[in-house]
């Protein structure tokens, strides 16, 4: 057989195949909210403040319990919307990392 091989417990997985299982499984943990009614903020390569600032514009426009999926690719966001949280009426519904990227699923209080 021609390719790379890495060895797992238990078997024997082609290199291509395990590049398209990571693929795959990033593909899942990026769209996992994938059909919610949410509005998207895209603040990748935006420094400390501007992610947040952008989310908190973006929170007020949106009708309460409507809610903003952001990614950001800004290590300090997660505390900084941690921190947001904690003093508003939003709420996080959910945060991941995938690679690079920190997401974020934020549902708009009153």
């Amino acid at each position: 057989m021609a390719g790379k091989y890495c060895m797992m417990p238990r078997a024997l997985i082609l290199e291509s195949e395990l590049f398209l299982m990571t693929e795959c499984w990033n593909t899942l943990a990026m769209d996992r909210h994938l059909n919610d009614d949410a509005t998207y903020l895209d603040v990748r390569g935006l420094r400390c403040p501007l992610p947040l600032l952008k989310a908190k514009k973006a929170l007020t426009e949106l009708n309460a319990g409507e809610v903003l999926k952001v990614s950001a690719t800004d290590p300090g966001s997660q505390r900084d919307f941690q921190a947001y949280m904690d003093h508003s009426s939003h709420s996080m519904l959910d945060s991941w990392q995938v690679d690079d990227v920190y997401w974020y699923l934020i549902k708009r209080g009153d």
